[in-house]
């Protein structure tokens, strides 16, 4: 009972770690990497803890392009974003315990809603609109002073806040 419950957990974190590898590689064709290294650390740490407990990845109309040629027949695999005012714009949606987080692409900000609220965005949705992922958020985070790590340490303690969960600045540095 407790193998078959170890394995299950670690088959799930392998989906969630593929589900993350997608993004990264879909948005490296559109997304300004020195925005994503920091971004990509933030998130991995949380992964690594093995605290992710859901992830969908949400591409905007370029992306989509690309994930059409990558994927080929998988399209099924990501969620589509419309009227987002801008066709580069993707997000990643992940669940940490009881928070949502919408992580943009570009310059967007984090938003983060709690899991129960209505305006929470859902999960595994096929279609979504960039005001159902920035609209009602209970907090956003801009991403200002990533190589300080102003942003990855005003974020980490707001989800340790909220989730008791806690990683440190050494777990998310860029390498």
């Amino acid at each position: 009972h407790n193998f078959c419950k170890a394995a299950r957990r670690r088959i799930v974190q392998e989906l969630r770690a593929d589900t993350l590898q997608d993004f990264y590689r879909l948005i490296e064709k559109h997304a300004w990497m020195e925005h994503w290294k920091y971004r990509r650390a933030f998130w991995t740490a949380y992964l690594k803890k093995g605290v992710i407990d859901d992830a969908w990845v949400v591409l905007g109309e370029e992306a989509q392009a690309v994930a059409r040629s990558v994927f080929r027949n998988q399209a099924g695999r990501f969620g589509r974003l419309r009227s987002s005012g801008d066709k580069k714009h993707s997000v990643l949606l992940l669940r940490i315990h009881n928070l949502v987080f919408a992580e943009w692409s570009h310059n967007g900000t984090c938003r983060v809603w709690d899991r129960n609220r209505p305006e929470c965005p859902p999960f595994h949705d096929l279609d979504y609109t960039g005001a159902q992922l920035r609209d009602a958020e209970d907090y956003g985070q801009k991403h200002l002073g990533a190589q300080q790590f102003t942003w990855q340490v005003q974020l980490a303690s707001y989800i340790q806040r909220q989730t008791g969960i806690q990683v440190y600045t050494r777990d998310f540095r860029v390498g």
